[in-house]
């Protein structure tokens, strides 16, 4: 099948949503599909620093990506928008997958049978991306509406009922990782514990839950890889924590081989938790891709409680306590440490779980089953 992903995520960059586009892509393409890519080309948001998007993502060459025109000027999601019908028009797939709802109106218009895959509620978007899902929703063509977790589904049935039959969640995947033995020294005790934390310092991460615990239990190491330089020096000015090392942001592909030096790893969401703005609360609808790619390394989690993490995990597969309660992440952090029966039952829990239910061509397949009815 030829199929053509449709995105608005900035190729390359260091974001998420960058991270599970170029995935999914390589897993369709996986299945035996001819898969294009199109994505923006903005040079002003683009990391500059990655000279090949493939080996940044920790993926083969398999599919074709386009950047389409997109100036930093006024009207730029037009301009795009109008490159993206051209490529429609020109290419013609059988099918259209994509995340930015102005292009998948294009698709459908153009009676090409499409998926919708939702990851936020389209109306915190604004007005226009709200008036256009409208639009969508009102076609034949479109298929299916795909959304990464189930609490956002019901979101959506809350606010458009009609659409009970036509909406399925979907969680995030991960790869299997192949770890490589890493570039450099690593800075942790080798009779120590090696507690790690993978992914961004942005608000609501639990990022003062893991510089509390490496502070009550010294005789732990605790490693931060991501962040941003500012994020870091930020955390870490009024910090007196020798056990405590900050790695700085790594290119995901080497993130594996972060998680495999790692005997527990933290995912110590809260309550809120927020993009890099600060303006939108992802809490009540998130997917994080992090806490898969973390059951995929076998290691021992602990996970913060709330319904979107349970959607990925439960206690037969990590510890799960309470966001904000410091003594119960310390009691976690305890208790597998002092058993290595424990964190190797869970670990491999974790990776089962992983690899029946959790794996990118799992969510592929699930999506290309709806497109074939």
């Amino acid at each position: 099948m030829k199929i053509t992903y449709l995105s608005n995520s900035i190729i390359p960059s260091k974001k998420a949503n960058s991270i599970h586009v170029m995935n999914m892509c390589h897993a369709y393409t996986s299945l035996g599909n001819d898969v294009t890519l199109i994505c923006p080309a903005r040079k002003d948001e683009m990391d500059s620093g990655i000279d090949n998007i493939y080996r940044h993502y920790g993926i083969p060459s398999t599919f074709a990506i386009k950047h389409l025109p997109s100036p930093k000027i006024r009207f730029r999601s037009i301009i795009y928008t109008l490159s993206s019908l051209l490529h429609l028009i020109f290419r013609r797939p059988d099918a259209a997958i994509g995340r930015f709802v102005y292009t998948c109106v294009l698709s459908v218009k153009l009676g090409i049978p499409t998926v919708f895959d939702s990851h936020g509620p389209i109306w915190l978007d604004g007005k226009i991306s709200a008036l256009l899902f409208s639009w969508l929703i009102k076609s034949k063509y479109l298929v299916q509406i795909t959304t990464n977790s189930a609490a956002l589904k019901q979101l959506y049935l809350e606010r458009y009922p009609e659409l009970s039959k036509q909406i399925t969640a979907l969680p995030n995947g991960a790869q299997k990782p192949t770890p490589n033995p890493l570039q450099k020294i690593w800075p942790g005790r080798s009779n120590a514990i090696q507690i790690g934390y993978i992914g961004s310092l942005y608000a609501g991460r639990g990022a003062e839950v893991i510089t509390h615990c490496a502070q009550q239990l010294p005789e732990f190491d605790f490693h931060i890889v991501g962040g941003d330089k500012e994020d870091i020096a930020q955390l870490s000015a009024e910090l007196d924590c020798s056990n405590l090392f900050f790695h700085g942001h790594k290119p995901h592909h080497e993130t594996a081989n972060y998680r495999e030096q790692c005997d527990i790893l933290l995912a110590p969401y809260q309550r809120s938790v927020f993009n890099k703005a600060g303006t939108q609360d992802s809490t009540t609808f998130m997917c994080p891709i992090k806490v898969i790619e973390y059951l995929s390394s076998a290691k021992a989690i602990v996970a913060s409680d709330l319904p979107t993490i349970r959607e990925l995990l439960n206690e037969s597969q990590a510890k799960l306590v309470t966001p904000d309660k410091m003594e119960e992440w310390i009691e976690a952090i305890k208790e597998l440490a002092a058993s290595d029966t424990l964190r190797a039952r869970l670990a491999s829990s974790a990776y089962q779980h992983f690899e029946n239910n959790l794996t990118w061509q799992a969510r592929a397949e699930k999506t290309l089953q709806l497109l074939n009815g």
